[in-house]
C-alpha cells in the first residue's frame, strides 16, 4: 500500500514525529528496566508527576515529560529514587530545551550532556529495492538466543555493556507474537563458520496515538570495521525490518557522527533535544539545600538577600560562579560577582555581551590561557564548543596557547575544532601552527 493511501496514517509534523520518537524511546528505556512498577523487586522505576526515574541495568535514567515541567520537588524525589535503588552515573533526558529545568538540574550538580539531534524517516509499506548490502564478507540478520555468546565477546562496538545488552537480548528472542523489541547483528563470514559480531543495531516498537512507529537505538560498529559500509548496511536493514513489522515511520537520535549516513538514506531533521549527566559520586553527596538555592537565585538573577561568594566557590555544576551566571545570561549577577571578588573571565564575559573587558584580559597570558573548571578548558576550548568564530579568531591573534590541553578529553584546540565539525575554527589552529 503506498504510504500516501488515505488509509495508511502518517505523521505529518516534525513535533509529531518527535513526540512519537520520544515516547517510543521513553518505552525502550522503560523496557530495559528490571521492574516496571513500584511494586517491583526490585523497585526499578518510579513516576511523579512530570518526570520518570528508572534503573537501567546499573545505571539510572530520569526522562522529562514533554508536556509537563516536574517541579523541584519532583526532581529531589526522583533523584532520591535513583539514589535509593544504588544507581549509578545518571542520564537525564528532555525532548526541548528548556532554561528553567536546566538551572534546576545544574543547580542539583549535574552536567551539560550532548544534544540528541532528532532525527526520522517515513517508512513506505512495500520498502524498495536497495543496493546498501553489507561489505563481502559480512552478513546482517535478526539475533537469536544462540548469538549471546558472541554478543557478550563484542566488546568494541559502542554500546555493548553486560548491564543492558543482557536485557536487550532477552527482549529480542521473546516470541514473535510477543517481541517489541528486535535486535540485527552484523557478523563476518569465515569458511565453514561464522565470524565475530561486528555491528549491532536495535528496534524498538510502540504505538503513539493509535500509529504504529519504531525507533533504532544502539546502532554500533567496531572501530576497526568503520568506513565499510557496515553502518549504512545496518541502518537500511532496520527501515526494511520497521516498515516489515508494519511501521510508518522509524525515529532515531543521532550523533554529529550519524547525521550523514542518516541523511542519505532519507532521514531528516526534526529539532534537538537536551540532555544532563549526573555522576554516581554526585548522586550520592548532592549538594546541600542551601547551595542548590544559592544556585538556583544566582542563575535567575535574584541577588537580594544573597550571601557574598567566598573565595574558590565552585558551583554544585562545577562551574565558577560567573560562568554560572552568564550561562543564564544574568550579566547583573556577573557584575555583582566581579564586585565581590571574583575574578573575571573571557568567555563569560564575552559571552554576556562585555567584549570590551574580555577584549582587554586577553593581553594577559593569565586570563587568556587559563584552565577553568569543571573540565580544566581554555577560553579557546569554550570559543570551540560553543562555536563562536569571532572569539577564536581575537583569541589566537592574541597569541592563545594552541598546545593546551583540557582535562577531560586531553585535547587540544585542534583536537576539538576537528571532532566538533568547526572547519573555519580548525583551519584558524591549523594557519596559526595550532597541532593535535
Amino acid at each position: 500500500m503506498p504510504i500516501d493511501s488515505p488509509s495508511r496514517p502518517a505523521l505529518t509534523s516534525d513535533a509529531a514525529r518527535v513526540a512519537a520518537f520520544y515516547a517510543n524511546q521513553t518505552r525502550w528505556l522503560l523496557r530495559h528496566a528490571t521492574g516496571t512498577t513500584v511494586t517491583a523487586a526490585p523497585a526499578r522505576v518510579w513516576t511523579g508527576l512530570g518526570l520518570t526515574a528508572a534503573r537501567t541495568g546499573s545505571t539510572g535514567v530520569l526522562i522529562v515529560d514533554p508536556d509537563h515541567r516536574p517541579d523541584p520537588a519532583t526532581l529531589d524525589r526522583g533523584l532520591e529514587f535513583l539514589r535509593d535503588t544504588d544507581s549509578g552515573d545518571v542520564l537525564i533526558w528532555s525532548v526541548n530545551d528548556d532554561p528553567e529545568l536546566e538551572l534546576r538540574f545544574l543547580s542539583r550538580g549535574c552536567t551539560d550532556s550532548f544534544r540528541p539531534r532528532w532525527m526520522w524517516r517515513e517508512l513506505p509499506a512495500r520498502f524498495p529495492a536497495t543496493s546498501n548490502e553489507p561489505p563481502d564478507g559480512v552478513t546482517i540478520r535478526v539475533v537469536a538466543a544462540s548469538d549471546r555468546d558472541a554478543i557478550a565477546a563484542a566488546t568494541t562496538i559502542p554500546y555493548v555493556s553486560p548491564d543492558q545488552s543482557q536485557t536487550t537480548i532477552d527482549l529480542a528472542t521473546l516470541p514473535e507474537d510477543a517481541r517489541q523489541v528486535w535486535l540485527l547483528m552484523a557478523r563476518e563470514q569465515r569458511p565453514g563458520a561464522e565470524g565475530p559480531v561486528i555491528g549491532l543495531a536495535a528496534v524498538n516498537f510502540s504505538s503513539h496515538n493509535g500509529v504504529p512507529v519504531a525507533g533504532l537505538f544502539n546502532l554500533g560498529v567496531d572501530p576497526g570495521q568503520r568506513r565499510r559500509g557496515v553502518g549504512t548496511a545496518l541502518t537500511w536493514a532496520s527501515c526494511e525490518l520497521a516498515a516489515g513489522q508494519g511501521a510508518i515511520g522509524l525515529g532515531l537520535n543521532a550523533t554529529p557522527d550519524g547525521e550523514r549516513i542518516y541523511r542519505a538514506l532519507g532521514f531528516t531533521d526534526c529539532g534537538s533535544g537536551q540532555t544532563w549527566y549526573l555522576t554516581s559520586a554526585r548522586l550520592r553527596r548532592p549538594p546541600t539545600g542551601l547551595e542548590v538555592a544559592w544556585a538556583e537565585r544566582l542563575g535567575r538573577g535574584d541577588l537580594a538577600e544573597l550571601p557574598a561568594p567566598v573565595p574558590g566557590l565552585a558551583m554544585p555544576n562545577g562551574e565558577t560562579p560567573l560562568a554560572f551566571a552568564a550561562r543564564f545570561g544574568q550579566a547583573g549577577a556577573a557584575r555583582w560577582l566581579i564586585g565581590h571578588g571574583m575574578e573575571r573571565e573571557i568567555f563569560p564575559l564575552w559571552r554576556l555581551g562585555m567584549r570590551d573587558e574580555a577584549r582587554a584580559l586577553m593581553a594577559y597570558p593569565r586570563y587568556r590561557d587559563a584552565r577553568r573548571p569543571p573540565e580544566l578548558t581554555t577560553p579557546l576550548h569554550e570559543a570551540i564548543h560553543a562555536g563562536d568564530e569571532d572569539l577564536a579568531r581575537e583569541l589566537i591573534e592574541a597569541g592563545a596557547d594552541l598546545t593546551i590541553r583540557d582535562a577531560q578529553h586531553q585535547s587540544t584546540a585542534l583536537g576539538w575544532a576537528n571532532a566538533l565539525g568547526r572547519t573555519e575554527i580548525a583551519t584558524l589552529i591549523g594557519e596559526a601552527g595550532g597541532t593535535r
